[in-house]
């Protein structure tokens, strides 16, 4: 689930150098939610349409998500298990994003890595990863718990594979 709100934050959300997810799905997703006619005429810019009040929220983003397989749209936002298949390799370290603090030292051990230092990864994953969802304002139980219990359940389906694929639970915001 955290694929899915970092996708939507990262492409849909920010308004500054997103043009192209503006474009698709963007637009679709906006003349669907907010019902303006096929001959609407958008504003070019995504930043002037956002102003405008015409946005993607994450509720709208969820919904599209969902609907007509638009998940496997783009590789942000698809499954996992449908880009690779994970249940082909025996994996023996499986580490998380979430808790790369305690995960990638005890992979750095593992592999005998001692240069570079984790410190030193440490500050170019914080620049490769600013939209990461561990330091956001925006909070994914408090976007998750706007969504309705059916469309949770819908995203849990489409996504319930990676989840077992990992060994993961599902979060419990997305219950």
């Amino acid at each position: 689930m955290d694929r899915i709100f970092s996708g939507w934050k990262d492409k849909m959300n920010r308004t500054e150098d997103r043009e192209m997810y503006y474009e698709y799905p963007g637009k679709e997703i906006i003349r669907e939610e907010f019902n303006l006619p096929k001959d609407f005429e958008f504003p070019k810019r995504k930043m002037d349409a956002h102003q405008m009040g015409y946005y993607v929220s994450f509720q709208m983003f969820a919904r599209w998500l969902a609907k007509n397989d638009h998940y496997k749209t783009n590789i942000h936002w698809n499954t996992v298990q449908s880009s690779c298949d994970i249940c082909a390799f025996d994996f023996d370290f499986i580490g998380l994003i979430s808790q790369m603090d305690q995960d990638m030292p005890r992979l750095m051990e593992k592999l005998k890595v001692q240069s570079p230092t984790y410190d030193e990864i440490q500050q170019g994953f914080q620049s490769a990863n600013a939209h990461s969802t561990k330091h956001s304002k925006l909070r994914i139980d408090e976007e998750f718990g706007k969504l309705t219990d059916i469309e949770r359940a819908k995203l849990v389906e489409i996504y319930i594979e990676d989840y077992a694929a990992f060994g993961l639970p599902i979060p419990d915001f997305a219950k």
